[in-house]
């Protein structure tokens, strides 16, 4: 092995770190995103005993890019979806900007439990976050807490 092989095998090592690198740095620069749902017994909240059920949905950026969250949807069955009425504060275009480590809350309550049902009476089978690039975040465990929180707060 002479000077320039040498050389040349140096020069193809230090290029597959680069792009290596490279590669590493540019997927843990991008957002992360986790939505997930919890359902509360009555007994559970923070009020005491007597207290209503109450069903939350957060969606939280573990990642190191902001996120344009647009809208929050319901799905019902395979063909039906409506958004929810948002309490976020937006930007003008009404996106809600989801920064690094940032954490997005709702709560359902009796008051607002409307968006559960369909006009059929059927319940949600889908809750999902969509942003500003149309990426879906599906929110995890929220057809059982659902079904949870509507047999706790309709059976009477």
């Amino acid at each position: 092995m002479n000077t320039s092989d040498f050389i040349s095998i140096l020069a193809l090592l230090v290029s597959c770190i680069s792009t290596g690198l490279y590669t590493f740095f540019l997927l843990r620069d991008r957002a992360h995103v986790k939505a997930y749902s919890t359902y509360y017994p009555a007994w559970s909240d923070k009020e005491g005993p007597g207290s209503d059920p109450g069903l939350t949905i957060e969606i939280a950026n573990y990642g190191r890019r902001e996120v344009l969250l647009e809208y929050l949807y319901f799905q019902y069955g395979k063909k039906t979806t409506r958004f929810a009425e948002t309490t976020w504060e937006s930007d003008p275009h009404g996106r809600f900007h989801l920064g690094e480590g940032e954490t997005y809350r709702t709560e359902i309550t009796t008051d607002s439990d409307g968006i559960l049902l369909d006009d059929n009476r059927n319940p949600a089978t889908n809750v999902y976050f969509q942003d500003s690039l149309q990426r879906r975040y599906y929110v995890k465990n929220v057809r059982q807490n659902i079904k949870k929180y509507l047999q706790a707060t309709r059976v009477a």
